[in-house]
C-alpha cells in the first residue's frame, strides 16, 4: 500500500504513525492508516479542551475578586483558542461523517464503526467547545455588568458631590464679586458668619439626602 500525504505543518500524530511503521507496528492497510490517523488526531484534543474548560471554570469562580485587565485578556485568549479549535474540528467531523456514510469499498463495516466512534468523539468535543464559548460569553456579560455597576457608583458619588457644592459655589461666586453693597462687608465677623452659613447648608443637604435615602 502506498500512502501519499501533504501537510502545511508537522503533526505529532503523523510522526507517531511513521515511527510505528518503521518499527513494524504500524497500520497494514489504507483503511487502518485512516482510522489510526483520525483516532490519534482526535484523541489529542481531549487534553487541550479539558484545559480550556478548567481555565474557564477558574475565571467563572473568581469573577468578583479578579483583576479586570488580566481577566479580560484571559477571556479573549480562551475565546480565540475555542474558535480556532472549533474551526479545526468541524471540517474534520464532516469529512469523517462522509467517509462512514458513503459506500467506500476499501472500508469494511468494522472500520466504519471505528470511524463513527471517532466522529462521535469529535462531535462531543465540538459540543464542549460550544459550552465553553457560551460560558465565556456569560462571563463577559457579567464582567460588563460589573464594570457598569462600578461606573454607576462612581458617577453617583460625583453627582452627590456636585449637588452639595452647587449652592456653595453659587453663594461664594455671588459674594465674591468686587462691587459695593455686599451684605456684611463692614462687619468683622462677616467671614466667620458666612462660613457657618455654608456649613449649615451642607449639613442640611446631608440630612436631606439621608432622609431621602440618596446616600
Amino acid at each position: 500500500t502506498l500512502i501519499i500525504t501533504t501537510k502545511r505543518r508537522n503533526l505529532l500524530s503523523v510522526d507517531e504513525i511513521i515511527n510505528c511503521l518503521k518499527n513494524g507496528n504500524g497500520p497494514k492497510s489504507s483503511s487502518e492508516f485512516l482510522n489510526e490517523l483520525t483516532y490519534r488526531v482526535t484523541s489529542r484534543m481531549e487534553e487541550v479542551i479539558g484545559e480550556l474548560e478548567d481555565r474557564t471554570d477558574f475565571l467563572e469562580e473568581n469573577l468578583i475578586d479578579s483583576d479586570d485587565s488580566k481577566f479580560r485578556s484571559e477571556l479573549l485568549a480562551i475565546r480565540r483558542e475555542t474558535i480556532i479549535l472549533r474551526r479545526y474540528l468541524f471540517p474534520q467531523k464532516e469529512a469523517i461523517s462522509k467517509l462512514y456514510h458513503d459506500k467506500v469499498t476499501w472500508l469494511n463495516e468494522y472500520e466504519k464503526i471505528e470511524l463513527r466512534e471517532t466522529n462521535d468523539q469529535v462531535i462531543r468535543y465540538i459540543e464542549e467547545l460550544d459550552t465553553i464559548r457560551d460560558k465565556v460569553s456569560l462571563i463577559q456579560e457579567e464582567l460588563s455588568n460589573k464594570l457598569s455597576e462600578q461606573m454607576n457608583k462612581k458617577m453617583y458619588v460625583l453627582s452627590i458631590i456636585s449637588v452639595i457644592f452647587l449652592p456653595l459655589t453659587f453663594l461664594t461666586g455671588l459674594l465674591g464679586i468686587n462691587v459695593e453693597g455686599i451684605p456684611g462687608s463692614e462687619n468683622e465677623m462677616a467671614f466667620f458668619i458666612f462660613v457657618m452659613i455654608l456649613l449649615g447648608i451642607v449639613t442640611f443637604q446631608l440630612v436631606l439626602f439621608k432622609k431621602k435615602k440618596w446616600i
